[in-house]
């Protein structure tokens, strides 16, 4: 029997298995929690010191939330990834992030995994730094709604209740 070359991974490949991976765990997390969508604590967000001391990178600077949410869409729009991501305030407590022409997307994640209540690891990315930014508020995730090349998310700011606040 003749032996193949065996291939190597994709990008679409890549895609695949980091999509997987993290909507299993949303599954998992919901699973367990009992609802659809996510609270972002500082567990995600405290790595994000460090990665941005370590690669000096625009994606997650900031000093308010508006220069975070600017350097990120301007850093992650036009990119080899995704063609357009806006990130718009809806209120104080309330932002909506699109994205449009994902790469991922485009190259069949949303086909092949068929997520329904999840949410796109990006948009969580987005809502850590949200958390990083503004440290005394918490965040909720909606799930995602998806599309042929991207999609839809609503972001909540919570307040943080406290022991000493339930006196």
């Amino acid at each position: 029997m003749a032996s193949q070359k065996a291939q190597k991974m994709s990008l679409l490949d890549l895609a695949n298995l980091l999509h997987l991976t993290v909507f299993s765990l949303e599954k998992a997390i919901q699973e367990v929690m009992g609802k659809d969508h996510i609270v972002l604590t500082s567990h995600a967000a405290k790595y994000i010191a460090a990665i941005e001391k370590e690669r000096k990178s625009p994606l997650y600077s900031g000093v308010t939330l508006d220069e975070a949410i600017k350097n990120f869409v301007d850093h992650t729009s036009g990119s080899d990834f995704y063609e357009h991501i806006g990130i718009k305030k809806i209120s104080d407590e309330r932002y909506q992030a699109v994205i449009e022409g994902c790469t991922f997307a485009k190259l069949g994640v949303h086909d092949t995994l068929d997520p329904q209540k999840d949410i796109c690891p990006l948009v969580l990315s987005v809502a850590a730094i949200f958390k990083y930014v503004e440290p005394d508020r918490d965040v909720v995730v909606e799930p995602s709604r998806f599309k042929k090349e991207g999609c839809t998310t609503e972001i909540d700011f919570i307040k943080i209740i406290s022991s000493k606040n339930q006196k």
